[in-house]
């Protein structure tokens, strides 16, 4: 059975006046040309119309698949050190727990966890333990309500 496709590359078009119509011209790689040959069914025969389906190829490499976000829990110490330094609500926590200035953060966190770079707070260390620490601590003040004295 003959195949019933064949691949081309649109390469032009031509208004053709005086028969209200459009050319369309579309190339063939000259090694494909026997077969797309056959699938038009030869020579063209101007007493006959044949219609052909025509599609757009989308052959642009596939994407890659996005990965789901990791949690904070997911993440390493150093990881999420780096995330909860840039972040206001960590900042203004410490500031407000009398630890640090917003912009110094990252100094506080080094200095509180025994290491030179965020970096060094690997799981299973005694940084990685005041790390935590932190966390827990950040964590009950979010969830703590502001204390208004009346």
């Amino acid at each position: 059975m003959t195949e019933a496709v064949f691949k081309a590359t649109y390469s032009d078009w031509r208004l053709v006046k005086t028969r209200k119509v459009v050319q369309i011209v579309f190339e063939v790689p000259v090694e494909n040309s026997d077969a797309a040959y056959q699938v038009v069914g030869g020579m063209a025969d101007s007493s006959q119309e044949k219609w052909f389906a025509i599609a757009r190829l989308d052959e642009s490499p596939p994407k890659p698949e996005k990965k789901a976000p990791i949690t904070f829990h997911e993440m390493s110490p150093a990881q999420q050190a780096g995330m909860l330094c840039a972040d206001e609500a960590f900042q203004k926590f410490m500031k407000e727990t009398g630890n640090v200035k917003p912009d110094n953060v990252a100094d506080t966190i080094r200095g509180l966890c025994g290491v030179t770079s965020r970096s060094d707070i690997k799981p299973g260390t005694e940084a990685a333990r005041r790390w935590s620490g932190i966390v827990s601590d950040y964590r009950a003040w979010q969830h703590e309500p502001e204390y208004i004295d009346r």
